[in-house]
């Protein structure tokens, strides 16, 4: 069951006052895919693997070697809202763009495996507002655009960074 539209609240004269769009609504994977991201969200991986391989060092450390569970740049939207049309056929829009960060919350053999960050830049799961516009009917009176940078790298901070392997020492 996908959604391809939404409208809001009839009128006496049966029109609606909202209409919502979606991104990709027709591209949306079933509930149980094995094709998501460390996050759980969609990447259309061609993998059946739910657990990414990796190697690891006698240290503890490890590399993931396989790319099933990385986030896809081209699929960050899909399922989000798109649009909001009114009655007044003024609609407002929404552009999102991948999460991306500069830092990355890690366990170390370095650090023995205590919580550290450490400049690793990477892209995560999901999506967030690129810019909102709002459009009245005859031109876009308003423009919102949002940048997520300290300047020139990315503000973002990944404190969650999935571990599927440990290393037990006796």
């Amino acid at each position: 069951f996908a959604v391809k539209k939404c409208h809001t609240k009839k009128t006496l004269n049966n029109e609606f006052y909202n209409q919502l769009d979606y991104y990709g609504l027709t591209q949306l994977p079933s509930t149980n895919t094995p094709k998501i991201d460390y996050w759980g969200f969609y990447n259309d991986n061609s993998s059946q693997n739910i657990i990414p391989q990796s190697i690891q060092d006698a240290n503890g450390d490890f590399v993931y070697t396989s790319t099933e569970r990385e986030p896809a740049t081209n699929k960050f939207n899909i399922g989000m809202l798109q649009k909001i049309t009114y009655k007044s056929k003024g609609f407002t829009e929404f552009i999102y763009e991948a999460h991306n960060y500069s830092k990355r919350l890690e366990r170390r053999s370095v650090n023995n495996f205590l919580p550290a960050l450490y400049q690793v830049e990477g892209i995560t799961g999901g999506s967030r507002i690129q810019q909102i516009k709002h459009f009245d009917g005859i031109s876009y009176t308003n423009v919102k655009s949002f940048a997520y940078t300290d300047g020139t790298n990315s503000s973002g901070i990944l404190l969650d960074y999935p571990r599927y392997c440990m290393y037990i020492r006796h």
